[in-house]
């Protein structure tokens, strides 16, 4: 372990009561190699606990731009506000050990009208959910973890435009998922409730709990900062949060191409009849799962590149190959794309992938010397259209039957096929995941109307595909007459 391993560091003003409960909490839970850094933003009474203290106050974005400063050494940061701390051991277990690069502490059942108006909190709900992971409709900032290896150098931190705080924190969070590096914007770990206590959650237990900004002033602040927030859009810069420095970028060189075979779950897009869906059948046995991909293995072999099978079997390799076992959601669709974007976010070392389907395709031409870096490949099927039946048929929402009826005439993409830079997939992938976790309704969509979605409303400069090109005529089993395509579909 790291003899610089975690950084706590809690902002204050003018709480010090609430600051010693905090502080004495995150001691009493404290990992091995970590450090507290205290930033007491211009508190009447100087906080004897500080690190830092501003004399003037300089509101929230600074102070948590200051605790990044002071934690910048550490491999994860977590930014407590005064009122949280941790009230069980190992509680940091299931942060660091997350392949997500950022998550926040998120709660539900927020008693509505807090500070005095329901505009700024509602109960809130959980969007997604498995066995290590959830999203939440509605974000919170009062606990925020980060790998600061990732964060940091990609997108740095607060936004002083935000003044003296209010949404700054949304703004970060927005940008650290916007750049790829969280599969939602609003996420924490399964069973947070039980390893910390919130103040702020538990306000009913807590009488004499008070802010530090006015109803008032705070709906006024919030009216302006909302304005900021949402000018941005899907803004992933970076922002500095130190003096006179610059970022510098990290050399990759690496190509990839990864699937996912997932089993024991069900099949819920295709009707096998009387056959069993290798993904759905539980008794499939671990060599017959594991050999599944076969013959895209070996057509990766050769042409000599290096292949990933993501599955919730075993860990294994085989020469070029590799299998990783990495679990499985209830909906192997989604899975095989949040999968395939944690390893893209785990392996900074990777230049480009491909992300195809472990049994439908194989490697024809090899197409990594071909890819220019700026564009995104992906699979299409000539004979099919966005308005077909089959699409048409699976998309139960409204806005979404819409949205294909107007593009009908469209090429439909196929998502077993989608290649390019890592940082590219990342944010295609990303993408994805933020139109599934918009809103409860879009959790039902299925994985190929997202796909052209994406594709198509959010790429479409992007996009490369095309027969003789990308992949053969889908489901034709052969060829063009050229040859030079670079995948096969089966």
């Amino acid at each position: 372990m790291s003899k610089k391993f975690i950084a706590i560091c809690i902002t204050t003003h003018n709480r010090y009561e609430y600051f010693k409960r905090c502080y004495d909490g995150w001691i009493k839970h404290l990992p091995p190699d970590s450090r507290i850094f205290v930033v007491d933003d211009a508190s009447d009474v100087p906080c004897p606990e500080a690190t830092y203290r501003f004399e003037k106050s300089a509101g929230i974005p600074k102070a948590k731009n200051m605790c990044l400063e002071l934690a910048q050494d550490f491999e994860h940061i977590i930014l407590a506000d005064d009122d949280i701390w941790p009230i069980t051991e190992d509680w940091w277990l299931p942060y660091v050990e997350s392949p997500e690069a950022h998550l926040s502490y998120c709660w539900s059942d927020i008693r509505p009208g807090m500070y005095g108006n329901a505009h700024y909190y509602s109960i809130g709900k959980r969007l997604y959910e498995d066995d290590k992971l959830f999203s939440f409709s509605h974000p919170r900032g009062q606990m925020l973890y980060i790998d600061a290896k990732k964060v940091l150098p990609r997108v740095g931190g607060f936004d002083p435009a935000y003044g003296k705080g209010m949404v700054e924190h949304v703004d970060w969070s927005w940008r650290i998922h916007n750049a790829g590096l969280s599969t939602w914007k609003n996420q924490d770990v399964i069973g947070s409730e039980d390893l910390f206590y919130s103040i702020d959650e538990n306000q009913n237990n807590e009488p004499d709990f008070v802010t530090t900004i006015s109803d008032e002033m705070r709906t006024v602040i919030d009216q302006n900062n909302q304005r900021i927030l949402h000018a941005k859009g899907d803004s992933s810069e970076y922002i500095e949060y130190r003096e006179n420095t610059i970022p510098q970028p990290v050399d990759k060189q690496n190509n990839v191409v990864i699937c996912g075979v997932f089993t024991g779950k069900p099949d819920f897009q295709i009707n096998w009849g009387a056959r069993h869906s290798p993904i759905a059948d539980p008794q499939y046995t671990r060599d017959v799962a594991l050999n599944y991909a076969d013959d895209l293995k070996d057509s990766v072999m050769r042409h000599e590149q290096k292949l990933v099978i993501l599955n919730n079997i075993a860990d294994a390799s085989d020469g070029n190959t590799r299998y990783i076992y990495t679990g499985c959601s209830e909906d192997p669709y989604k899975n095989r794309f949040l999968k395939a974007l944690h390893y893209l976010i785990e392996h900074e070392e990777i230049d480009n992938a491909w992300i195809v389907d472990s049994g439908d395709v194989t490697m024809n031409h090899n197409p990594f010397p071909e890819m220019q870096r700026d564009k995104i490949y992906v699979g299409c099927e000539t004979m099919n259209h966005l308005g077909c039946n089959w699409m048409l048929q699976n998309t139960k929402n409204s806005y979404y039957q819409h949205w294909l009826n107007t593009n009908a005439n469209k090429t439909l993409l196929n998502c077993g096929l989608l290649g390019g830079s890592r940082e590219n997939l990342i944010a295609f992938l990303t993408k994805m995941f933020y139109i599934w976790g918009y809103n409860v309704d879009n959790m039902n969509l299925i994985d190929m109307l997202v796909f052209n979605v994406t594709a198509y409303e959010h790429f479409k400069e992007k996009i490369v595909y095309g027969v003789g090109l990308v992949n053969n005529r889908f489901r034709s089993m052969e060829a063009t007459n050229e040859g030079k395509e670079f995948w096969l579909h089966k």
